[in-house]
């Protein structure tokens, strides 16, 4: 009862917000919209198939109508990803994963500073803060930025509210220099989440750019598929007022430099 009321609540309170149709999970009806509708049913009749049990129960809904837009109606790469994911989950165990033990283990490594969920934003999204100038690459290794990576988004996505399945970043610039880039580790993390995390990923924010980010771009672009590079938002002064009405009462949590 407390999911339904939680979904109602909001429809209410972003009744006249145009951008929250499409802040809120996406259910099946919208894959008609947008003629997935066919490839969905195929999938499902697929993941019968092969998993024996029917995927609704295994999957969930929302989990399986993201992978369908994640996948852009890839019939194949959808199926593959969800059975990918499913044994990843089912050998990985994310979900009980606890990275305290390694804060104890790695003391010289600021993990929190690193990348966090801060807060939510005014719709319940959590926000993610990355802020690579606490990156060393010779120190992290990208296994271990992967477990931490990992143990972050189980945090967000068990924070996500009934009405909600994505996340925002935003990638603090701020003291960044040559020695926090490393297209080895930002690579192996992109493909990481794109398989496993698909379209958990709302919009990254990239703030306090500073006359580094040129060339961070010149370099992190080349590995950028266009579904990620169409959710990023490089925030200047324009974006001040609409980062503050998403943002709320966190505004100055996140420390966007204006």
């Amino acid at each position: 009862m407390s999911d339904f009321n939680d979904e109602l609540n909001a429809d209410l309170k972003f009744s006249d917000d145009p951008d929250y149709p499409n802040i809120k999970k996406m259910q099946e009806n919208d894959l008609k919209k947008y003629n997935y509708n066919e490839v969905y049913l195929e999938l499902i009749t697929q993941l019968k198939h092969i998993l024996k049990k029917d995927p609704y129960e295994i999957f969930g809904e929302n989990e399986l109508i993201r992978h369908i837009y994640g996948w852009r109606g890839d019939l194949n790469g959808c199926r593959d990803s969800l059975i990918a994911m499913l044994e990843w989950r089912q050998t990985a165990k994310p979900e009980t994963y606890n990275f305290e033990k390694d804060f104890a283990i790695y003391q010289n490594i600021n993990f929190k500073n690193l990348l966090q969920v801060c807060c939510q934003d005014v719709y319940g999204r959590p926000i993610l803060k990355f802020s690579p100038s606490f990156l060393n690459p010779k120190i992290i290794s990208i296994e271990l930025l992967t477990n931490y990576l990992v143990y972050v988004l189980e945090i967000a996505c068990n924070q996500m509210s009934s009405f909600i399945d994505k996340y925002i970043l935003f990638v603090d610039l701020s003291n960044v220099g040559y020695s926090n880039v490393s297209t080895e580790h930002l690579n192996s993390i992109n493909q990481f989440t794109r398989r496993y995390y698909v379209e958990r990923l709302a919009k990254i924010y990239i703030i306090n750019k500073g006359f580094f980010f040129s060339m961070l771009w010149g370099i992190v672009s080349k590995f950028l598929d266009e579904r990620v590079t169409r959710k990023l938002v490089v925030v200047d002064k324009s974006h001040k007022s609409s980062l503050e009405y998403i943002l709320g009462e966190n505004y100055p949590l996140v420390g966007i430099n204006l």
